[in-house]
């Protein structure tokens, strides 16, 4: 993997998030990480601990535009999975 690429793990659930929430923006924006993400959560999904992941490469930028996203749903519902991706990218910039 290359080191500017971030490692995501994503439950269907809140890959289902992202989506709608991407959806959300113009698609000229989005196009491109919505059919990127589609297509790796059909190549790599799988069972772990009794629920379905999906396994990503990401840019940091394109973390930052989920994270744009998801922070103009309601905060209830997406508040654990931004936490999670700023994390993942706190993390790769520590070690990377």
């Amino acid at each position: 993997m290359e080191n500017n690429l971030i490692p995501i793990t994503l439950s269907v659930e809140d890959g289902q998030k992202v989506f709608q929430a991407l959806a959300e923006l113009p698609f000229k924006y989005v196009y491109g990480l919505i059919g990127k993400l589609n297509q790796k959560a059909n190549e790599t999904a799988q069972v772990n601990g009794g629920q379905i992941v999906c396994e990503y490469a990401l840019s940091e930028e394109e973390i930052n535009l989920m994270i744009q996203a998801l922070g103009q749903m309601p905060y209830q519902g997406v508040h654990g999975i931004i936490a999670s991706l700023e994390n993942r990218q706190n993390r790769q910039v520590l070690n990377g």
